[in-house]
């Protein structure tokens, strides 16, 4: 896992009921005004039927309020009408199996309050199971709890959480669980509820358990849990333009949950804005998430997510984050001035289009043991715009990865095609690097400060017609035991070599333009082997260049006007030249410090010295070329 917000991930549940005892209090008609009509916002939702709207005039209302199925609570002023939680309560507001209803327009406020203890009984899972098997429950009931056993339901607000079911009670009660044993027979255990230290941060705001609601112009800040939290297979959260800010979390949904989270501001909280996890499906529109102490937005555990428009910036980690097997499409959102702008992680699987993942600290997008297809984003000014790291697979298509301070697009030991790409003005346009694999077509690799392309490492490159010129050292870059195949590519104009082959890489050079680069057009060496074919090296240093033990033949390439040399063999390389045309250069063709090989059909007319020049240690076997 790539990220933990460290928030009550913790094998322990904790199964509490709620009971309320308030008077009774007879009222009639479709709208209860608090306290006008009643003294409080319990005593109003028992009141209230489906259908009906609870109206809280400004004040501070310290209760745990507990939602009624299709009642509308509506504050009168949203800065005024404040609900406060109470000791040792895990939230202000749960709405507990409930078909509908509205929360609008008021504000939910921690106020400093932290509930480390509750009345409730301690269920201890095995671990790393999904099924919630039942370990141990305390206070002990007299029935011993057999092996595999599971919680079915319990009475009460069940209160559904991350790896457990909550609910709360203010005094000792008498409960009933139902449990599945493990040869599918059930039963039912009655527990007495006990004050206990509970792990993790609470209260939490409002929370939705199995239920259906709209969250609607709402702050609900300052508190030790999440803002918002919607659990639970039948729960649907609409949540809309509500600020929660200064929480733990400001909206958590978990457990096969599903809504839309439209327009909120969740910034400035503990851990994340908005995190989406275990298996729960939603939609995430055009909401700020900003200053967050991890991450913007957060999917994880299987779950999926459409994520459009939204803005995160500033936050620590991460502006967006999908991880452990989850699904996400990503589209038109700005992450900026992150530590990322948007990672994909551990088996998740993303489509990445038209974000803009500018300044952020360093990569714009980063892609681990993932797949990603990742298509005409913006990536300025990071320190790498593209990553995809271990394992990673996908297709990384019209993106403007320009002016990042390391690299444009990265591979490392991952698998991608990367098409039509810009990478300009980087340290390095683009590189793939440790057993990757890649395939680079059409792409602009120009004015980065080091090289337009670099594959290193045992990586297999194929690059077609790409752009790799002016580049500070050198357009495209193949060493270390690098593979390659270079065809129809343009590199001009780079400060040392157009294309350089070194350290025992193997590689086909057909069709590519390498002019007027200033030590050469083409470069293999320290024992490399390369097939150079039909290239155009024109007006450099020198045209083609092998040496320290290189292998390979040099055919029917274009290598004139150079200020050296056409082709230069050298240092025990072993190379065949032949049907060349290497004119107007110093030395057409030379052989140097035992270097060996034929040289056939070669035309080196116009040259300064020698058309041909073996020296006395070459081994070159001379056939027919034309010379001057």
């Amino acid at each position: 896992m790539f990220f933990s917000t460290n928030y009550q991930t913790f094998h322990t549940g904790f199964f509490l009921v709620c009971f309320f005892l308030s008077a009774t209090y007879a009222f009639a008609g479709k709208t209860i005004y608090v306290p006008d009509n009643v003294k409080n916002v319990n005593e109003a939702m028992k009141q209230a039927k489906s259908g009906d709207t609870i109206i809280l005039k400004p004040g501070d209302y310290r209760e745990m309020i507990m939602f009624k199925d299709g009642v509308t609570l509506k504050g009168e002023n949203r800065d005024k009408c404040r609900l406060l939680p109470v000791k040792h309560a895990p939230c202000v507001i749960l709405a507990s199996k409930c078909k509908s209803g509205t929360i609008t327009n008021l504000t939910v406020d921690g106020d400093g309050q932290d509930s480390t203890e509750m009345f409730g009984i301690n269920v201890k899972f095995k671990d790393n199971n999904s099924q919630n098997t039942i370990e141990s429950i305390t206070p002990s009931p007299e029935l011993n709890i057999p092996s595999g056993t599971t919680i079915i339901d319990i009475d009460g607000y069940a209160y559904n959480f991350h790896q457990y079911d909550l609910a709360a009670s203010f005094k000792s009660k008498i409960i009933k669980i139902k449990l599945r044993l493990a040869d599918g027979k059930s039963k039912i255990i009655k527990l007495r509820t006990i004050k206990q230290k509970i792990s993790g941060t609470w209260p939490d705001g409002i929370v939705l358990s199995h239920s259906k609601l709209t969250i609607e112009n709402c702050i609900i800040s300052n508190l030790k849990g999440s803002a918002l939290i919607a659990a639970g297979k039948s729960t649907n959260l609409n949540a809309l333009n509500n600020i929660c800010t200064g929480n733990c979390k400001g909206i958590f949904a978990v457990k096969n949950s599903t809504g839309k989270i439209i327009a909120n501001q969740c910034d400035n909280n503990a851990t994340c804005g908005i995190e989406i996890i275990k298996q729960s499906v939603y939609e995430v529109v055009n909401n700020l998430c900003s200053n967050n102490k991890m991450f913007g937005i957060g999917i994880q555990d299987g779950a999926k997510v459409k994520i459009t428009s939204n803005k995160c910036r500033n936050n620590l980690i991460g502006g967006i984050i999908v991880d452990q097997d989850s699904e996400a499409n990503i589209s038109s959102n700005f992450c900026e001035k992150n530590k990322n702008g948007i990672l994909v992680c551990s088996d998740s699987s993303c489509t990445i289009l038209k974000n803009q993942c500018n300044n952020n600290s360093n990569t714009a997008i980063f892609v681990h043991n993932s797949a990603g297809n990742i298509t005409q984003n913006i990536c300025l000014n990071n320190r790498v715009g593209v990553y995809f790291e271990d394992n990673a697979e996908g297709k990384i298509c019209q993106n403007q990865c320009n002016n990042n301070s390391d690299t444009g697009i990265l591979i490392f030991k991952a698998k991608a095609e990367i098409i039509n790409n810009t990478c300009l003005k980087n340290k390095i346009g683009l590189c793939a690097r440790k057993n990757s694999n890649v395939k680079i077509q059409n792409n602009k690799c120009n004015n980065n400060t080091s090289t337009g392309i670099s594959i290193s490492e045992k990586s297999f490159a194929e690059i077609v017609k790409t752009e790799c010129n002016q580049n500070g050292t050198a357009g495209i870059y193949i060493a270390q035991n690098g593979l390659a195949v270079i065809t129809k590519n343009t590199c001009n104009e780079n400060k040392k070599l157009g294309i350089y082959v070194w350290n025992n890489s193997v590689v086909k050079l057909n069709k590519n333009n390498c002019g007027k680069n200033i030590n050469g057009g083409i470069l293999i060496n320290h024992g490399s082997q390369a097939d150079v074919i039909s290239n155009i090296c024109n007006n450099s240093e020198l045209g083609i260049s092998f040496g320290n033990g290189s292998k390979g033949k040099a055919s029917n390439n274009h290598c004139n006007n150079n200020s050296m040399f056409g082709i230069a063999v050298k240092d025990n390389s072993v190379v065949d030249v032949s049907g060349n045309e290497c004119n107007q250069n110093q030395f057409g063709i030379s052989y140097m410090k035992g270097a060996s090989g034929k040289i056939n059909n070669n035309t080196c007319k116009k040259c300064d010295f020698e058309g041909i020049y073996a020296d006395k240690t070459s081994k070159a076997e001379i056939g027919e070329n034309k010379t001057n």
